[in-house]
């Protein structure tokens, strides 16, 4: 660790160098602790909450599979039927770095729940390791600490921390490239420059709204040093670097992620209109919740102060105002508003209550409060905070794998498929495939409001889709979108006797839910054999998928040779 400089005077603070480091040792295995706790306390049992995560946790295991599997003949026709066996695949609507890192992870623990979220907790250590580094710098050991627990604890950080979402890891390159930033403005080496622009380029690579960083970054390069540093020579070849390497990503947002438009220019669906004040002040409002009282209070009564002692602070303070600034104003532009897409800007709000609180009491005083706060908050989140958990899904794929034959066709009726797919995915057996009736019988545009398609199926219609298909068994959530002509149905079909039902399994949760019961119906008579072709509309990312299933998983990557099954 550098010397830390007084926050106030910016001046160096005396510290015994063999001190300080033990100091930085205690307060990482400290930090070390918490991550665990927080890891400990997680969903990691395939109870996933939020349905993005379960499709997360997925492409991880799609890239470790992509690796030991080697389709080298044909990639392209491998991802097909990958998909075509676990349809929650989202490798070209999410950035690619995550799952990469995570299919490692897979590799070395195997795959499941609990090692992606694991995944998830190394970027959160990491995060707080660099907001440790980066306080350090103008903090002695505790201060810099109080920091980073408090950070941990906040209500908003600590629920994206533990599921497997891609708001921490993003967040980990954001907080490192921050202190790369304070190093090159210390020492003007210009490989950190390099260094700088490589981390927000892997951030784009892990959330594309990392993009955004780059303003506060280049707001602080020329407060510091002027115009001049946008004609630095490293910084305009760095940028341009990151700009060509972001291009292969462009491409592929550009040809199968317009969806994603929608996200910020908003539709039918839009609760609030951007520029109305609603909007403007959605964010704001989330800020306590997302903080709590007493950070959210001790924060903004700091920057109240501002408005009178501008000249007093210092650049480290106003760079974290615009830190939050610019993130506030971009995440206000987005149609879609999440409390989530905030993580990004709330570390400022904790180093300012920090700051806030050892710039106004003594030294003793504030070292007490500080740790107390931190400390309260950590412990308050963990204790009165649970993480959301949907449970009993991995029980009905269990249920399924234990009696389905060799190469069965399942089929899945309801909201939570990337729960039933991770969980079919994490079995050992790998010869079973899934359908989604949502797929087979409508037309979604990623999500419901954004556009459903009726396909206008009749019961026989149904019946002879999924003879077809050769469906041993249907894992169906009562009364599913059964306000639709076709999925209705098929909820008609499953009480007519052409399948009967086999077990019920209840879904449980700490929060409210819809999907109380899941039933497992089977086919009784004999399975028309499943080998043949298949064709999947997937109008979000503007692709049709085709391949087979009921193929072996060793056959995967294999040209297809099955006759054609008219759908």
């Amino acid at each position: 660790m550098t010397p830390a400089t007084s926050l106030e005077t910016g001046s160096t603070i005396p510290q015994n160098r063999r001190h300080a480091r033990y100091a930085d040792v205690v307060a990482c295995l400290l930090l070390t602790v918490a991550a665990a706790v927080l890891f400990l306390t997680s969903p990691r049992s395939g109870d996933f909450s939020w349905s993005d995560a379960p499709r997360h946790a997925l492409d991880g295991v799609f890239y470790h599979d992509l690796v030991r599997d080697a389709p080298f003949r044909d990639i392209k026709q491998y991802a097909f039927n990958y998909y075509l066996q676990y349809p929650a695949l989202t490798i070209v609507f999410y950035p690619p770095l995550f799952p990469v890192v995570e299919a490692a992870f897979y590799g070395i623990f195997g795959v499941s729940h609990s090692t992606a979220q694991l995944a998830v907790t190394f970027f959160y250590l990491m995060g707080l390791f660099g907001i440790y580094a980066l306080c350090r710098r103008w903090m002695d050991a505790i201060g810099s600490f109080a920091v980073a627990l408090l950070f941990a604890g906040l209500p908003e950080i600590a629920l994206w921390g533990r599921q497997v979402m891609l708001e921490i890891p993003a967040l980990a390159f954001v907080l490192w490239a921050a202190y790369a930033l304070f190093r090159y403005l210390d020492s003007e080496n210009p490989r950190l420059l390099w260094v700088l622009m490589g981390l927000i380029t892997a951030g784009i690579y892990t959330k594309q709204t990392v993009a955004w960083f780059l303003l506060p970054c280049l707001w602080m390069l020329v407060s510091k040093k002027g115009l001049s540093i946008l004609r630095n020579r490293h910084l305009l070849w760095s940028g341009a670097v990151m700009v060509l390497s972001l291009v292969p990503w462009a491409y592929v947002s550009w040809r199968f992620g317009r969806v994603n438009l929608t996200s910020v220019v908003g539709g039918d669906w839009t609760p609030l209109p951007v520029f109305s004040i609603q909007g403007l002040l959605f964010y704001l409002k989330q800020i306590p919740a997302q903080v709590g009282w007493i950070t959210a209070l001790v924060a903004l009564g700091y920057v109240l102060s501002a408005v009178i002692e501008w000249k007093q602070w210092t650049s480290v303070e106003r760079f974290m105002l615009v830190w939050f600034g610019c993130g506030y104003v971009f995440f206000s532009l987005l149609a879609l508003k999440e409390p989530r897409h905030t993580t990004l800007i709330l570390f400022p709000i904790a180093f300012l209550a920090v700051a806030g609180l050892r710039k106004v009491l003594p030294g003793l005083a504030a070292t007490a409060v500080v740790l107390l706060l931190a400390i309260g908050t950590f412990a308050h989140t963990v204790i009165a905070q649970p993480v959301p958990r949907i449970s009993g899904y991995p029980d009905v794929v269990d249920y399924v794998a234990q009696h389905a034959p060799q190469h069965s066709v399942i089929l899945f009726s309801g909201y939570r498929d990337g729960n039933v797919v991770f969980a079919l995915r994490a079995l050992a057996r790998r010869d079973l495939y899934l359908l989604r009736s949502d797929k087979l019988l409508l037309r979604v545009s990623q999500r419901r409001e954004l556009g459903v398609k009726d396909l206008d199926f009749s019961e026989a219609q149904v019946v002879e889709l999924l003879d077809t298909y050769g469906v041993s068994y249907i894992v169906n959530q009562p009364n599913f979108w059964d306000d639709l002509p076709s999925m209705r149905a098929l909820q008609a079909v499953l009480k007519k006797g052409h399948f009967r039902k086999v077990a019920s399994f209840p879904i449980t949760s700490n929060v409210n839910h819809e999907d109380t019961e899941i039933e497992i119906y089977e086919n009784p008579s004999p399975v028309r054999s499943a080998d043949g072709k298949i064709s999947i509309d997937l109008p979000f990312i503007q692709l049709t998928v085709d391949g087979n299933i009921g193929a072996s998983s060793h056959e995967r990557s294999k040209p297809d040779k099955h006759p054609e099954v008219s759908k």
